[in-house]
């Protein structure tokens, strides 16, 4: 029996599947045929081989760790995480995992590529994709801190007399001087591209279709005029408010009588007792009566 090539060896944290869902570290030898985990302290083994294995899923960045889960055929997940300082163990497993259903595919002599097949190396050119872009990062920071470090030379001032530094600061003014004329120079280039841009969307929109407001002037229409507009026959209820009126001639308003203005007192006498209560009765009476 041959011995099984172990591809990485480190240690991850495996979420447990009780009620507290706590993280335990395992120390993990991942191999051509599967992910075998070790407790710290102890010889017990547990293997996730890549033959009940169906993907990687759920790969995420969090504070200092990476998230990942482990899909096997039996919809199982098992939850895992590994320190930033420690990454990539997402991508191997993937890895390993397309590498043995290649494998297999290759042993069974298929001649058409299968969905799950496919889903695989979609999966492994992610992984790729994602540690090429990791990488590319890391090279990008490492190149910048070369370029700074040959443009900005550190400076060492002590021992130096009171004409070397007056040199000095006069280098270091030229230096400013020239970063501040390219400084100009891009920022005048940036501007003149921005204002070709804008001129040739104005072009663009001009080619599209050209639209010329046409000039609207102040119209006095009533309002039977314009619900005509709007309604054409329909409208047949006039909005004159004023025909619905009723004419009043002048010989018909309410024409002055003339009021005898009397002594108050005599009438108040006149109307008092029994006498006045009959008058008044018979006041009352008198236009029934007729």
């Amino acid at each position: 029996m041959t011995p099984e090539k172990v591809l990485r060896e480190g240690v991850l944290e495996k979420r447990s599947g009780g009620l507290l869902q706590l993280w335990k570290k395992k120390r993990c030898l991942l191999t051509e045929k599967g992910l075998q985990l070790f407790e710290p302290k102890g010889s017990r083994r547990k293997e996730l081989s890549f033959a009940r294995m169906k993907a990687v899923e759920c790969v995420e960045w969090k504070e200092r760790h990476i998230y990942f889960t482990v899909v096997m055929d039996d919809s199982l997940e098992i939850d895992f995480r590994c320190a930033q300082e420690d990454p990539g163990w997402n991508a191997e497993i993937t890895m390993g995992l397309v590498r043995f259903k290649n494998q297999q595919a290759m042993q069974e002599r298929k001649s058409k590529i299968t969905a799950s097949r496919k889903l695989l190396l979609k999966s492994l050119m992610l992984a790729k994709a994602k540690e090429e872009w990791d990488q590319e990062i890391v090279d990008k920071q490492a190149e910048k801190e070369r370029y700074l470090s040959e443009r900005v030379t550190p400076l060492h001032t002590s021992g130096l007399s009171l004409s070397q530094l007056q040199d000095l600061c006069r280098e270091l003014h030229e230096k400013v001087e020239i970063v501040d004329e390219e400084r100009y120079d891009i920022e005048a280039k940036c501007n003149h591209n921005t204002r070709e841009i804008k001129d040739l969307k104005i072009k663009v929109l001009d080619l599209r279709g050209k639209f010329k407001r046409p000039p609207l002037r102040r119209v006095r229409v009533s309002a039977d005029a314009m619900l005509r507009a709007l309604l054409g026959s329909k409208h047949k209820v006039s909005m004159d408010l004023r025909a619905n009126l009723k004419s009043v001639k002048k010989e018909d308003t309410e024409k002055e009588r003339p009021v005898e203005v009397g002594d108050w007192r005599k009438n108040v006498e006149a109307m008092s007792g029994m006498e006045g209560r009959k008058k008044m009765f018979d006041a009352a009476k008198s236009p029934t009566g007729q």
